[in-house]
């Protein structure tokens, strides 16, 4: 395999319980053949039970090849005679959660017996989540039913954050979220629970842990492999359930910023009490900048004056800047001597250079070095993994992963009932920049006022969405009348009301009632970091390839804008997911609507929800076009087309002007006004709304009836 370059860049139930065919083809799998007494199949019948059982109680029922695609996901997870990597792309509401309850009320029970031989070849079970909530819930499903004095089967790994504060678990009691938390500088630091929740992972076979503290400990997870029973008996936990994708990208970024954070963090790790620290320190300091600064601003000096944006470095460029494997790793050693781990800001910039994968940099305002890469999970004993993801199939760090096998549900769903609906008039501006422009952000809520009320006829409440730092504007320019057509969300910082916004919706059950979603611009992420990922994720170095030959900028490569592609799929499905598209079954319509999106998202889409329907809207209310028109500025001042096009709104239908009046009423000069009519939008408007007769001092302007316009 290449080596990467180092690149610069400035179901047919119907019913909630199995049918009788279904009993017994589940009891004949279980009785195919003698397993051994320790084998988790065992479990099968106990698992499936417990999940009939949730699905009994909460009054839901089975789909058409539900059950039958849940029950295969249970034969894979028991299967121990499979190791590796797995991800199990079940749709969102597909019934995972359920699944990851049923399966741990069945391994809870098992595990407080470590005597069971089943117990005994399990070891253990490592569960990770998304928020602390669901952490506390699982931990108390585990640990239900024990009998006074004895051990719990599970805990949770959990830290300070503002969901352990607000539930009063603040030692002193004094913070009640994370700002207010002082941590290790609290006088009751030594004996937080929430600060030394580390010292018990060994204390259970079931450890559940948040996916912050997972991606903190990628990809060597033997520390949390191991635990032991009371009397000292060790045991392996041997299976890692993980709901919802992991971050896999690791992206180690060398800059003046996470240098600067390096050093700061070295002068105030160690004291200087003593004449020997003072040395340690100082010698540490030097190894340091000889190392990485002196390096990184000679390889900045040199790229800078190449007068390119991006460009792909090799390992002999960087050693030519300064970079050596020799003295970066020697800095590492003067690390430890220094007392500072490898897992500090420091050692993470040197283990980084040292690693050999590829490299890249940004330059234009923020020169950054960049060593992006592909975890896989690693332990020393066996650690079977399973990623329960409903939008699996388009997250490429698992489907393109060499490491993880994507395992396939056998569960299609209809989606027919929904509508994606394309905004393509080319004058709406959505990105984050383009709704900067003057009267651009008007024009798309002058829209909004007439699409609002529209779909709020049919669907109630409609869930619209955009980015989080023109929520609070967007929510004040829609008026009170569709304020109360839309959803609210708050912004944490200021609990001011505002639209929900991208990033803040996730894992969200709050709009679970929405049948329209409405997704002002698209959740894109900086263009460096879609690069970012190409590298990481290029199993077969085809990526590098392309961007090394690449004589355009590299994040309009096509590899970088596939990944942009992707991400933004993927995030629209899990937008609309929030809405009633997650209630399979239902049978509400569902509307989505999309502004300018790329076509190849809108492809992806098509792949995804199959036989959804697409509708293409070309055009605008007439009014977000004057908006815009007259809204159009240079150097503050509004421009000469503008005020033109400004003054011939203002003419009632059916009448009339003339050229002079019209520089009278703008102030324009004759060469103003000329120039002014040739202005794209001018013309387009005469086309399309007035008549000229005459020419000349006689030439008369006419204003056509709406009902007479072409």
């Amino acid at each position: 395999m290449m080596k990467k370059p180092f690149v610069a860049m400035v179901s047919a139930d119907t019913a909630p319980h199995a049918s009788a065919d279904r009993t017994v083809r589940d009891q004949e799998f279980t009785q195919l053949c003698r397993r051994a007494e320790g084998d988790p199949q065992h479990l099968y019948g106990r698992v499936m039970d417990s999940l009939d059982h949730l699905f009994s109680t909460r009054g839901s029922t089975y789909l058409s090849g539900q059950r039958d695609a849940l029950s295969d996901i249970v034969r894979a997870v028991l299967d121990d005679g499979q190791t590796g990597m797995f991800a199990i792309p079940l749709v969102p509401g597909g019934g995972k959660s359920t699944l990851l309850r049923a399966l741990l009320t069945v391994f809870a029970t098992v595990f407080r017996d470590m005597s069971d031989p089943i117990a005994k070849r399990l070891g253990g079970v490592i569960i990770v989540v998304e928020k602390a909530s669901e952490g506390d819930e699982l931990q108390q499903l585990c640990n239900c039913g024990l009998e006074p004095g004895e051990p719990p089967v599970a805990r949770l790994l959990s830290a300070v954050n503002d969901y352990n504060l607000k539930k009063g678990r603040c030692l002193t009691g004094e913070a009640r979220t994370y700002a207010e938390c002082p941590r290790h500088a609290c006088w009751e630091s030594a004996n937080c629970p929430l600060l030394h929740t580390m010292e018990g992972l060994g204390e259970t076979p079931i450890l559940l842990l948040l996916h912050a503290r997972l991606a903190e400990h990628l990809p060597d997870l033997t520390s949390f492999t191991t635990w032991c029973e009371a009397d000292g008996t060790e045991h392996h936990r041997t299976l890692l359930l993980i709901d919802e994708a992991p971050e896999l990208v690791r992206q180690d970024v060398v800059s003046a910023q996470s240098l600067n954070e390096a050093e700061g963090e070295l002068l105030d790790m160690r004291p200087s009490y003593s004449r020997e620290d003072r040395y340690a320190k100082q010698r540490t300091l030097e190894s340091f900048v000889h190392t990485l600064r002196i390096p990184f601003a000679r390889l900045q000096r040199c790229e800078y004056g190449k007068t390119r944006r991006s460009a792909v470095l090799t390992a002999s460029e960087l050693e030519q800047a300064g970079f050596k494997h020799d003295d970066l790793a020697e800095l590492l050693t003067r690390l430890e001597e220094y007392q500072a781990q490898r897992s500090s800001k420091v050692g993470k910039l040197a283990t980084a250079l040292l690693a050999d994968n590829g490299k890249f940099s940004c330059f234009g305002k923020n020169f950054e070095l960049a060593s992006p890469s592909l975890h896989t999970i690693r332990a020393d004993t066996p650690l079977r993994t399973f990623i329960f993801s409903g939008t699996a199939q388009l997250i490429p760090q698992l489907t393109d992963n060499p490491n993880v096998t994507l395992l396939d549900t056998n569960f299609q769903e209809s989606y027919a009932r929904l509508t994606i609906h394309v905004q393509r008039d080319s004058v709406l501006k959505t990105s984050r920049t383009g709704l900067q422009t003057t009267g651009a952000l008007e024009a798309l809520v002058l829209w909004l006022q007439v699409l609002l009320p529209e779909l709020a006829q049919t669907h109630g409440r409609v869930l619209l969405v955009s980015y989080k730092r023109m929520a609070r504007r967007v929510w004040e320019l829609l008026g009170e009348e569709c304020q109360q057509l839309v959803f609210t969300a708050v912004i944490p910082e200021s609990d001011e009301t505002c639209l929900p916004y991208f990033g803040g919706v996730a894992g969200s059950n709050a709009y679970r009632d929405a049948t329209a979603v409405v997704c002002l611009g698209l959740p894109r992420l900086e263009p460096g970091d879609y690069l970012r990922r190409a590298l990481a994720i290029d199993p077969d170095g085809s990526h590098a390839e392309e961007l090394s030959h690449a004589t355009e900028a590299l994040e309009r490569q096509p590899c970088a804008l596939k990944m942009q592609d992707i991400h933004l799929a993927h995030e629209l499905v899990q937008m609309v997911f929030r809405s009633r598209l997650r209630c399979h079954g239902d049978k509400a319509p569902i509307e989505l609507w999309l502004t300018q999106p790329p076509d190849a998202v809108l492809a992806l889409l098509h792949d995804y929800f199959g036989d959804c329907r697409f509708e293409k809207h070309n055009a605008l209310p007439a009014e977000c076009h004057s908006k815009l028109h007259t809204s159009k500025q240079r150097n503050g001042i509004q421009t000469n087309a503008a005020r033109l096009y400004e003054a011939l709104l203002a003419i009632p239908e059916g009448s009339e002007t003339t050229p002079a009046q019209l520089r009278e009423q703008t102030g324009l000069t004759q060469d103003q006004y000329k120039e002014a009519m040739r202005a794209a939008s001018v013309r387009e408007l005469f086309r399309t709304g007035f008549t000229t007769f005459g020419s000349g001092k006689n030439q008369k302007i006419h204003r056509v009836s709406s009902k007479n316009a072409a």
